[in-house]
């Protein structure tokens, strides 16, 4: 290796210099406006998830697409205690369309199944894709809430 090549960083991607005439604080340079010229989507503009509901027989299925993260585990723990204090007592929770799981949605979902035994009911997870279905079992989940294959599957054990 050459003596000048040592402690140099290659990028993939030259950054453009900031212009030496404008102040940082212009809209003419930001690293936010040179990002999204090349296609990036900034995380404030992609929603983190949604939640709809709907009921098959006497059970209400909750399904929940998106992240369930530290930015969403707020609003969507919100929602999730509300539809759990609500006159429904059988839940399922479909996980089909959710992305991604953190220790915070974690937390979202067990408050919610804690809120629902409290009032006499029971929560079930549904239709987990690989990588939730990974970090259920490994944080022990499986073993807490009962998670089955797919929705129907959850609705039938409620018998």
């Amino acid at each position: 290796m050459r003596a000048s090549a040592i402690g140099r960083r290659r990028s993939p991607t030259t950054i453009p210099p900031m212009p030496s005439a404008a102040p940082a604080t212009t809209a003419a340079w930001c690293w936010r406006g040179w990002a999204r010229s090349r296609g990036a989507t900034p995380r404030a503009a992609r929603p983190a998830m949604q939640i709809e509901t709907r009921k098959v027989y006497d059970v209400l299925v909750v399904d929940i697409a998106g992240r369930l993260d530290s930015r969403s585990a707020g609003e969507g723990g919100d929602r999730l205690a509300a539809i759990a204090q609500g006159p429904d007592r059988k839940v399922v929770l479909n996980l089909a369309a959710m992305e991604y799981v953190s220790s915070a949605g974690l937390r979202a979902l067990l408050r919610c199944a804690k809120l629902l035994q409290a009032h006499g009911g029971a929560l079930r997870l549904c239709a987990a894709n690989a990588m939730v279905a990974d970090v259920l079992e490994s944080s022990g989940f499986n073993s807490l809430l009962q998670v089955h294959a797919a929705e129907k599957d959850a609705v039938a054990a409620f018998g």
